[in-house]
Parts: C-alpha cells; sequence; structure tokens
C-alpha cells in the first residue's frame, strides 16, 4: 500500500492529473468545512451525562497501561494546568482564598482535587456562603461568572451581588448521588452548584423561589427573575465553562445552576 500511494503522489507531484481519483483511495478527501466540529460535538453530547454534568473519567485506559489517565477526563485536564501559575492569577485578580496541596494522582475512589483550593471571596468582592473548596481552574474561571453577574445586577437589580449561596464544589460522589453512575465533575473539584445570589440591597435572587415564572408575581419578583434568567443566559454563552445547568434542564436542578468546568466540551474548544 506505501508503494503504491508514493507512486501516487509522484505522479500528482509530475502533474499527472489522472492520478487525483486513484490517489482518493489512499488519503481520504477532508470532509466539507464544519463536518469534523459537528461530529465532535455530537460525541461530547453522548459523552455529556443526561444530567448535564461533564467530568466523568472516561474510558478505561488501554491494556498495559492501567496509569495512563484518559485523554479528556477532568482530573487530567485540571491536572495538566500549572497550579502555581493558576493561584498566582487568583492573587492577581484579588480573590481571597486559601491553597491547598497539589495532588499528583487521584485517590483510590477515583477522586481528588488535582490544584485545591477554599475560595472565601472572589475578584469583584462577592462573598461564597459557605467558602468553596474547589480546583484552581474552576475558581479563576469564577472571574469571567463575577463579571457576568454584576453586569445583569446592574442592570435588572439597579445594585451589586456581594454573596452567592451555594450548595458545595468538591464532593466525591457519582452523578447525581446515584450508585452506579459515572463520578460527578464535583469530584475533581471541577463543579460548583449556586443557589442565591444576594445583592447590596433589596431580596436575594434564590433560585428554587424566583426562577420559574409564578401565576403572580409583583415588580420586585419579576427583577429577580428576569435577572436569573439573564444570568444563566450568560453563563451558557459567555463564561469559561464548559456546561452551565439549571432548572429547565431537569428536576435535580431545581434549586441551583450546576457550573462545570471539568469535561470534553470546553478543551475541545479551548
Amino acid at each position: 500500500m506505501h508503494e503504491i500511494c508514493t507512486a501516487l503522489l509522484r505522479s500528482l507531484l509530475v502533474g499527472a492529473a489522472g492520478s487525483l481519483l486513484t490517489g482518493a483511495a489512499c488519503f481520504p478527501a477532508p470532509a466539507p468545512v464544519g463536518t469534523q466540529v459537528t461530529r465532535n460535538v455530537e460525541a461530547i453530547a453522548v459523552v455529556a451525562s443526561a444530567d448535564g454534568h461533564s467530568g466523568e473519567r472516561g474510558d478505561p485506559a488501554p491494556a498495559g497501561d492501567p496509569q495512563e489517565p484518559p485523554l479528556l477526563d477532568a482530573w487530567s485536564l485540571a491536572a495538566r494546568e500549572d497550579g502555581d501559575a493558576c493561584r498566582s492569577n487568583l492573587s492577581a485578580a484579588g480573590f481571597k482564598f486559601r491553597a491547598l496541596p497539589d495532588k499528583p494522582r487521584a485517590d483510590t475512589s477515583g477522586c481528588g482535587i488535582p490544584h485545591p483550593v477554599i475560595v472565601s471571596r472572589g475578584p469583584t468582592g462577592i462573598a461564597y456562603d459557605p467558602p468553596i473548596m474547589i480546583d484552581c481552574t474552576l475558581a479563576r474561571a469564577l472571574v469571567s461568572v463575577e463579571r457576568i453577574l454584576q453586569e445583569e445586577a446592574t442592570a435588572h437589580l439597579q445594585t451589586r451581588i456581594v454573596r452567592v449561596a451555594n450548595l458545595g464544589g468538591y464532593a466525591c460522589r457519582p452523578r447525581n448521588s446515584r450508585k452506579g453512575n459515572s463520578l460527578s465533575a464535583h469530584a475533581f473539584g471541577s463543579a460548583l452548584d449556586v443557589s442565591g445570589f444576594y445583592p447590596a440591597k433589596g431580596a436575594p435572587a434564590v433560585v428554587a423561589r424566583d426562577y420559574a415564572e409564578p401565576k403572580r408575581s409583583s415588580p420586585a419578583q419579576d427583577d429577580r427573575r428576569r435577572f436569573l434568567h439573564a444570568v444563566f443566559g450568560r453563563l451558557r454563552r459567555d463564561a469559561d465553562l464548559t456546561y452551565a445547568v439549571g432548572p429547565d434542564f431537569n428536576a435535580s436542578h431545581r434549586d441551583h445552576f450546576h457550573l462545570d468546568r471539568g469535561g470534553w466540551h470546553f478543551w475541545f474548544h479551548r
């Protein structure tokens, strides 16, 4: 086969136009523009879990090399980053956080955070209640998250967000805590669930209470609902995240936004 291909290439170089069609048998024609992207996105859609959580461990390593992690699993993607450089980014951006020792590998349960940090306050002054233990790479993405929060709070609530309530970051558990499911992105510190946004003045915008449209509402409630929908839409489009999943997806997310930076989709389009 090699000799045939070499001969065809030689013919092509000397201008033998008739070899073009035959050469296609050795080297398939490139797919139309966008085809490969579509195929990859379709593959990603299959890999993404039914509950919207990305960042699972992926397929097993090839036989003969059991220690080699999957190419695009959540652990490998975070671990390939420079932890010291990432923490320097957090300091420069104005985060208040505590650094924990890097981990060279996941634990025996398959869980762990490569570059763990505990974030208590973000770059725009938002306090995280309670402080969140996540990977540094997700913490760094909160720069874009907070920018969106403050812009939409100014537009819809005429104030700034000063506190974000959350349901936690790191948790060594399977997706939706269902036995038999693959590990959630939370198991690598690559996901955060946020449940409420507290402005400097006025009532908080709480996902469980204010996201859905009620039968009757006040102007203030309408403002909070518009704020939440605007934030969620921009988190999906504009934030430095893999996925943002919320109440529209399924009942498991009725009371929070799942912010995820752990899986295939983000890194494919990075």
